[in-house]
């Protein structure tokens, strides 16, 4: 259910101009932030390159079947069938599957805020801006702060507290063949399957559909004698709570017919005793809603709610996913008969790891493609940041012309081309003095194309210039 809320408000001239100073102040902050995060990313990306060239041309390959001593210290590949000592396990719930990692995923059901603005220039300057907040219901697994909502109303409020937390359990002493993986290599695996609940024995549990009716309701014992309805007894934390609920009568009911046939009951499930059968959600009449959270089997999730077909705000949904290959490829240092991480000359640490069997120039050309991808992310944030900076130093301009609105709008789409001019070139600059040292040709051609775009402003603007006024 989607709600909006909009809110108009009207910034005057004196105040525009007001925050166009403060910009002035500003602008060398960013822009100088913008420089040193762009120098030391292609610092950073020049060093895991050379790094990683460096690892590709000394990996070693070795057998899985026993450990060579030849190669200790060195940087070694290694293939081979994946075994632990020990499966991982999620204890509250009796999860345990023979896999490297569990991983327990939980989400609330909570409210989110959009908001989306525009802005519209009046005359004398003054700008009205016009912000549309919109709030929709999510599945997420981080807290939704709802505090800082625009718009506060007691039917936006997100719960603070989360009966479970999200985990993940790692398997102990896993093996490549006859070495062992250590979990700073371990812990890069990032493949995930969903566990399958079928035929498991989940403690705590009932199974959808079969809920107690309205005229039975679910109470905690602690609410027993004062009749309060709750949730699930106890605060944050990390058990079932089923075992902690009793059936009460409804002491107006009326007395049951002797003759008439016994209705039907839903029969319980019994905790920790046999598997739960998984069903698929079906709609429930109302009245058989009970009043507080239980924790449900719904295919492949729990859910812990009142009624899992129709989540309200506060409902956890828990999902249980595994890393579980059957096979790995390992690159990393040798070190009696473990495998970590390896260090480079100049600092780089290796240490790589696929499902399967994977070659070593492809594992290494996979982390070389994923350095110039974080590479090109910081060179992209630096560009925002050294954009905003130059934007901020020429706004005075656009605003002190917007005392009409469509002469503010000419001069603010000129201020804006030479920001992103600006930008262009200082980007390019410090790209390229980065690069002098590792790849100079690359550093050079940099050079001579930012020179060169100088080069067509200036000239373009030169002509422009001298067109203005007729020749005598």
């Amino acid at each position: 259910m989607q709600q909006s809320y909009t809110e108009v408000t009207t910034t005057s001239w004196g105040s525009r101009i007001k925050n166009a100073l403060v910009g002035l102040i500003l602008w060398p902050i960013l822009v100088v932030l913008a420089v040193y995060l762009l120098w030391t990313n292609e610092g950073r990306s020049v060093k895991i390159e050379t790094g990683l060239q460096e690892g590709k041309s000394q990996v070693v390959a070795v057998k899985s079947d026993s450990v060579d001593p030849a190669s200790e210290s060195k940087l070694v590949y290694v293939t081979g069938k994946v075994a632990m000592t020990k499966n991982p396990s999620d204890d509250l719930f009796g999860i345990t599957q023979p896999a490297i990692r569990i991983v327990r995923k939980v989400e609330m059901y909570q409210w989110k805020e959009h908001s989306k603005s525009s802005k519209s220039d009046n005359l004398w300057g003054s700008q009205t801006t016009r912000t549309t907040y919109t709030y929709d219901t999510v599945w997420s697994d981080n807290s939704i702060d709802s505090s800082k909502f625009r718009n506060q109303t007691a039917d936006k409020t997100n719960p603070t507290d989360w009966k479970y937390q999200s985990a993940t359990y790692e398997a102990e002493g896993v093996t490549v063949g006859a070495y062992s993986v250590l979990p700073e290599i371990l812990g890069k695996l990032e493949g995930r399957d969903t566990v399958s609940l079928a035929g498991k024995t989940i403690p705590g549990t009932s199974v959808y559909g079969a809920v107690p009716s309205a005229t039975t309701p679910v109470m905690p014992r602690s609410a027993v004698s004062t009749g309060a309805l709750t949730d699930a007894p106890g605060s944050v934390s990390d058990r079932a709570v089923t075992s902690e609920e009793v059936a009460v009568p409804d002491a107006t009911a009326p007395a049951p017919d002797a003759t008439a046939p016994a209705p039907e009951v839903a029969t319980p499930v019994p905790e920790a005793t046999a598997p739960v059968p998984v069903t698929t959600p079906t709609a429930i009449p109302p009245s058989a809603i009970p009043q507080v959270r239980s924790l449900y089997v719904v295919g492949d999730t729990l859910s812990y709610s009142r009624n899992p077909n129709a989540p309200e705000v506060g409902d956890l949904k828990i999902t249980f996913y595994t890393v579980d290959p059957t096979d790995l490829s390992v690159i990393g240092k040798q070190n009696n008969g473990t495998l970590g991480k390896y260090v480079t000359k100049n600092g780089t640490e290796i240490g790589l790891i696929s499902e399967g069997i994977v070659s070593s120039d492809a594992m290494f050309q996979t982390a070389i493609d994923n350095n110039v991808f974080m590479t090109w992310v910081w060179r992209i944030l630096g560009v925002v940041l050294m954009f905003m900076g130059f934007s901020l130093f020429l706004s005075i301009f656009s605003v002190l012309a917007a005392f009409l609105p469509f002469l503010g709008s000419v001069v603010g789409f000129g201020t804006g081309l030479i920001s992103l001019v600006l930008t262009l070139v200082l980007w390019g600059s410090t790209i390229a003095i980065a690069w002098i040292s590792a790849r100079p040709i690359v550093a050079v051609i940099i050079l001579v194309v930012v020179a060169a775009g100088i080069f067509g402003i200036v000239s373009y603007k030169k002509k422009r210039g001298a067109g203005v006024y007729p020749p005598a």
